[in-house]
This record gives C-alpha cells, sequence and structure tokens, in this order.
C-alpha cells in the first residue's frame, strides 16, 4: 500500500450541507449513490464478507453535538463511510471540520483523548497526529457545517477494513470516529517542512463515536 498514495486509495468523496430534516434524507442519498457506483467491483467478487455493515453513534457529551457515522464494506474491500452530524452553531461552528478514525474505541467527554491518535496500524504505523500527518490510514476528508449547524459527506476508502487483516478497525481496542474543531489542513509535512504541524489536523476534538459492527 502506498502510504504517501492518498489519491490511489481514496476513489472519491462527496461532501455537502444539510438542513432541517433533509439530513438524514441526504445521507442516505449519498450512500445510495455510492453503492451504485460501486456495485461493478462487488459483482467481481463472491466474498462472504461483501457489504459489512458498522456504525457510530456521535455525540459531544455536554456540547450538544449528535450524528452517526454508517459504515459499508462491499465485496471489493472499498469502505463507504457516509456521516451525519448536528450540534449547536457556537459550538459546531460553520466551516470546514477535520474527521478521523481513531486507533482507541472509547469516548470520554469532554476532550475525548482516550481514543488515541489517528488510526494507522502496521509495522510502519504512526498515529502521532503531529509527525505523520496526512498519511495515517484514518484521516478521512473534512466535514462542511452550514448555518444551522448540520452537515454529511460520503467518504470512500480502502486504508480501513471492517474485517480481520492489519487494517481492520476492529482490532483489540476497537476505533472511534473523531470529530475536530477545525478544518484539517492535510497537508502538515508540505506546509512545514521538518518543522512543527501543532494544530493543522484539525485540533481540538469536539464529538466522539466508538465504531460497532452491525453485520
Amino acid at each position: 500500500m502506498d502510504r504517501m498514495g492518498m489519491s490511489e486509495a481514496t476513489l472519491f468523496r462527496i461532501d455537502g450541507e444539510a438542513t432541517g430534516d433533509k439530513n438524514m434524507q441526504w445521507s442516505k442519498m449519498l450512500i445510495r449513490s455510492s453503492l451504485l457506483l460501486l456495485a461493478p467491483a462487488a459483482l467481481l467478487t463472491s466474498s462472504a464478507d461483501a457489504f459489512l455493515t458498522a456504525k457510530a453513534v456521535i455525540s459531544g457529551g455536554p456540547n450538544g453535538i449528535t450524528g452517526q457515522a454508517l459504515l459499508v464494506q462491499d465485496g471489493a474491500g472499498n469502505v463507504i463511510v457516509t456521516l451525519s452530524v448536528k450540534g449547536p452553531p457556537a459550538v459546531l461552528m460553520p466551516g470546514r471540520h477535520g474527521v478521523h478514525i481513531h486507533e482507541v474505541g472509547t469516548c470520554e467527554p469532554p476532550a475525548f483523548t482516550t481514543a488515541g491518535g489517528h488510526f494507522d496500524p502496521g509495522p510502519n504505523g504512526n498515529s502521532n497526529t503531529i509527525t505523520n500527518h496526512p498519511y495515517h490510514l484514518g484521516d478521512l476528508q473534512n466535514l462542511s457545517i452550514n448555518a444551522q449547524g448540520e452537515g454529511a459527506f460520503v467518504d470512500v476508502t480502502t486504508r480501513v477494513s471492517l474485517t480481520a487483516g492489519d487494517t481492520s478497525v476492529f482490532d483489540a481496542n476497537g476505533s472511534a470516529i473523531i470529530i475536530h474543531q477545525l478544518e484539517d489542513q492535510q497537508a502538515c509535512q508540505a506546509m512545514f517542512p521538518g518543522g512543527p504541524c501543532t494544530g493543522v489536523s484539525g485540533g481540538p476534538r469536539l464529538a466522539c463515536g466508538v465504531i460497532k459492527l452491525i453485520r
């Protein structure tokens, strides 16, 4: 796997803003579109693990942020991450927010530091959010939040897995999805070669959800 080739590992990305009751409808529409686009690849395999599904219930605890992440893995190994989040605009401010899969499936508010660093398993893994960003396997796209404090996206990646193996999010201590306060600039080492990268991967953690296998 090319750890530097983010564009090769991530097939396509869709993000957008949602309002009111349309938030969940938007998420459903996005994942249906994604499954249709990926269907030809899925049909090429007869894997018993086709279309495994996992879910993370997103919560910011006392800050009022709520949401859900749905992860669907098809038979070709693509993992479709559909995220829908809302919260008070004073907390979940309009703009772009970093989203990552983190290396520990524990979410203790308010700081959510128990989720550990960014998911990056394996002998060459480095979960440090400063020294190896944005090349962690769990690094996802930014989430766009509208003026009502709502947003959704679909991200498709081959860098993580819902099945057993080196890149499985269901390792010994599990995994979690974190929503950050700031935008992930996704170019730390390029912006500051050899220098400090603190804060450019999203800053403080606003909400967290433990990833759990559904089927």
